[in-house]
């Protein structure tokens, strides 16, 4: 089920380079979101942020589409600066070419499916596409996604696997070469989620997009990733290639998600063990745990950085 290996290419998709974001407490107490964070993604690469709630993963996601603007460092995609604290680059979401797919799926519930898909294209600045073109590209990605019978149905109307599938249609229709993903499986059930791990690893294999993947879970990130970078207190502790095994261990913490990765196992041969092709980067507690073996979640530390259920004020301190 694991995407093939990505190819090189001179130009990384993304680069992150010394990227630091801080939040300020109602305390006043100052926290590092994003704690002077490099790394790259190459075209046609999957790389996972993988942690527990609260270390900066979804921070992390957030500053490369451009909806939170970090206090240090500069990003690159395809090339471009599209941030540089520096230099005092910022280029709005908007123009950063590149499409992402939301946790709360984040349709427009006035909107049927085939106008939720069709707005990325009627609505970007100076690229003009004719209406039958946007026709037959809607059409086109509905049924990749294996919805297109549901293009005249409102999100109401929708189940929570349906509504996934128009969103990340949606986020495919405009062909850019970077797709977002934060944390996109984790409101429908697990039978659905499995299905759509499957269909995403296959419509990233055949349309080549370079994919930036938030997760907390283990097993979803083993299964989907080229490259995994377990994040632990807002840096990134250990950053590799999952390495192939017949006989490894499923990354499991119940019976439950034990059986649900022996059976997507059985449906691929490319099961994964815990360990790493690389060493961790720092000492974190997480990414020590990670390198001998799958931690178990009630084990993963608290961060203390701002979740989205946290109560923490969200300006950041200059």
């Amino acid at each position: 089920m694991t995407p093939d290996t990505p190819t090189a290419s001179s130009t990384p998709v993304v680069e992150v380079s010394n990227l630091v974001k801080r939040f300020r407490r109602e305390s006043g107490a100052v926290v590092n979101a994003i704690d002077d964070v490099s790394f790259e993604v190459a075209a046609g690469d999957f790389v996972v942020l993988l942690g527990p709630s609260g270390c900066g993963k979804t921070t992390l996601l957030r500053a490369i589409a451009g909806l939170e603007t970090p206090d240090q460092g500069a990003i690159r995609i395809g090339g471009r600066a599209v941030f540089s604290a520096a230099d005092r680059v910022e280029v709005p979401p908007e123009r950063r070419d590149i499409s992402m797919i939301f946790q709360s799926y984040a349709l427009w519930p006035h909107m049927t499916a085939f106008k939720n898909v069709a707005y990325p294209l009627q609505s970007r600045r100076g690229r003009k596409v004719a209406k039958d073109e946007i026709a037959r590209r809607v059409r086109q990605a509905l049924e990749l996604v294996g919805v297109g019978e549901l293009e005249t149905q409102y999100p109401g109307q929708m189940s929570g696997g349906q509504q996934q599938r128009i969103a990340l249609a949606r986020a495919l229709v405009n062909n850019d070469e970077l797709v977002l993903f934060d944390e996109p499986l984790s409101n429908v059930d697990a039978k659905v989620r499995e299905q759509l791990r499957f269909e995403l690893v296959s419509m990233q294999r055949k349309l080549g997009f370079s994919a930036l993947f938030v997760t907390h879970d283990q097993t979803e990130a083993m299964e989907l990733a080229h490259r995994i970078a377990v994040l632990d207190s807002g840096r990134i502790a250990q950053f590799g290639t999952p390495r192939r095994s017949t006989t490894g261990r499923p990354p499991a913490t119940s019976r439950s998600s034990s059986a649900r990765s022996t059976r997507s196992s059985a449906r691929s041969p490319r099961s994964r063990e815990t360990a790493w092709s690389s060493t961790p980067r720092t000492g974190g507690s997480w990414g020590r745990a990670w390198a001998g073996g799958s931690p178990s979640v009630t084990g993963w530390p608290r961060c203390g950085v701002p979740s989205e259920e946290s109560s923490v004020a969200r300006s950041p301190a200059r």
